[in-house]
């Protein structure tokens, strides 16, 4: 058995093609004392293969090693078959054992290698960050600040305000469409020289319509109105375009998955989104030339690690320890822990989750389009698709009172129903700002009688059922 979990731990090392860590310049026979020493202390063969590795052990040292041991214990290779170890069938082992590392001890790195989860290959480490979003994602030396304005719809959560607030910019809300999503007349209308970014918002996983955005950008005369302050901002030549898909991951835009149809995509991997990381998110980039992806990239990936050019592994590898503080950043980087969380899910998004929740809102719908009080959200429309990350009930004619007695009716009766959202300029720090509602009629009138039903894995059919008819049985009683 000793000589078994010997050959395993050096044949795990050989598989993995384990890269040093550290230097620690092992001789071969150091290694081979070590993993001796490990047996006899009850090792484990992936807790040595792991030590091993962290070490400096290379997958060719441990080849070496593999044949010392053989050859001092004259064991034979070609009769590794025999009684004392079945190498076949420890190949195999390891191959499983191998296969499980992997799975426990993903990186950011390898959730951005994910590219193939939406069908789309948005997904890779050319354009795609994951981290926490804290401020407003943009490039190298595109800083917003004072004097600055970026438009957004009044219809969303906060944070899409304040990661341009936070930066000193100033938010300019216009209202919605009857789908939730921001009005392209109205942000033509709002923009002036000062602004420098449009923050669109895929509310409940549906995705604005980015052509007619897309046109109001390329309009000569909007053009004609951009002052760009930096010379970043004058590579671009345009106002950015820079997507809040916090909702839409997975979603698709006349047939273009999200993620490519804006200069800068940021998802969000939120502990309530159809994708968590339990905190952080992903940004993905799509900047025409001249702007090079890979260095905005690099960059952005510093800023989210105050700012610092290696990351604590890179600056291990041999003779790299030197580094640079290159920007003003901040410590929000992704932890390889959280990335565990999230690439699990990923791997199975296409395949199980969404389709899962795809089943969840067809079932709303066949049941709530038989009542005429109740109004279907958008979420699948020629070849622009949700992600069904929130399904946003109206209720026709109902005022904020009765939509706020039906939630409490529903809630009374054990079913979990929320809000999404209570309009910004109705909030205290944007009323004391300056914000008033009345400046943004279409937010408030989808607000008033919006309730947001249950979507999540594993609702079973008989809950569903439960939902649909808690919900009717509040409006009978409330109407």
């Amino acid at each position: 058995m000793k000589m078994q979990k010997l050959m395993g731990a050096l044949i795990l090392i050989l598989m993995l093609g384990a890269t040093p860590v550290t230097a620690q310049n092992m001789s071969d026979s150091q290694v081979l004392e070590y993993v001796k020493e490990g047996i006899r202390q009850g090792k484990e063969q992936k807790q040595l293969a792991s030590e091993l590795a962290r070490k400096g052990v290379t997958k060719e040292q441990a080849m070496r090693v593999k044949q010392l041991y053989e050859q001092q214990n004259n064991v034979d290779a070609s009769n590794a078959t025999g009684t004392d170890v079945n190498e076949s069938r420890l190949r195999e082992e390891m191959k499983e054992n191998t296969s499980d590392m992997l799975e426990d001890h993903p990186s950011t790195q390898d959730l951005a290698r994910g590219n193939q989860v939406f069908g789309r290959n948005i997904f890779n480490t050319r354009n795609l960050t994951f981290e926490p979003s804290v401020n407003i994602a943009t490039p190298l030396n595109y800083r917003l600040g004072p004097g600055d304005e970026v438009i957004i719809p009044a219809y969303t959560y906060s944070a899409t305000a304040l990661c341009a607030m936070n930066m000193g910019a100033k938010v300019v809300m216009v209202d919605v469409k009857d789908d939730f999503t921001i009005d392209p007349e109205k942000i033509k209308a709002a923009i002036n020289e000062h602004t420098k970014v449009i923050l669109p918002v895929d509310i409940g996983g549906y995705p604005c319509d980015y052509d007619a955005i897309r046109a109001v950008v390329d309009d000569p005369e909007v053009k004609a109105l951009y002052r760009p302050a930096s010379g970043r901002q004058k590579q671009l030549g345009r106002i950015m375009l820079l997507a809040d898909a916090a909702h839409s991951l997975g979603a698709f835009y006349k047939g273009k998955a999200s993620g490519t149809v804006a200069d800068v995509t940021v998802f969000s991997l939120h502990s309530v989104k159809n994708i968590t990381t339990g905190e952080g998110g992903a940004i993905v980039l799509n900047l025409p030339q001249p702007f090079g992806n890979q260095n905005e990239l690099t960059y952005l990936r510093a800023l989210a690690l105050n700012g610092q050019n290696k990351s604590a592994f890179e600056k291990n590898q041999v003779g790299a320890w030197r580094y640079d503080i290159i920007d003003q950043g901040l410590k929000v980087n992704m932890p390889d822990l959280c990335a565990t969380v999230g690439l699990a899910q990923m791997r199975r998004y296409k395949s199980t989750f969404l389709p899962e929740r795809k089943a969840i809102f067809e079932f709303y719908v066949r049941e709530f389009s038989k009542r005429d009080w109740a109004v279907i959200p958008p979420y699948h429309h020629r070849d622009t698709e949700s992600s069904y990350h929130l399904f946003l009930l109206r209720i026709k004619d109902f005022d904020e009172a009765k939509r706020d007695a039906m939630i409490q009716y529903i809630s009374e009766k054990g079913v979990g129903v929320n809000v999404h959202y209570i309009p910004m300029a109705m909030l205290t720090l944007f009323k004391n700002r300056g914000y008033k509602m009345e400046d943004y009629p279409n937010t408030y009138r989808l607000y008033a009688n919006e309730i947001s039903l249950p979507v999540y894995n594993h609702l079973t059919r008989e809950q569903l059922r439960i939902i649909v008819d808690t919900v009717a049985e509040a409006y009978e009683a409330v109407k």
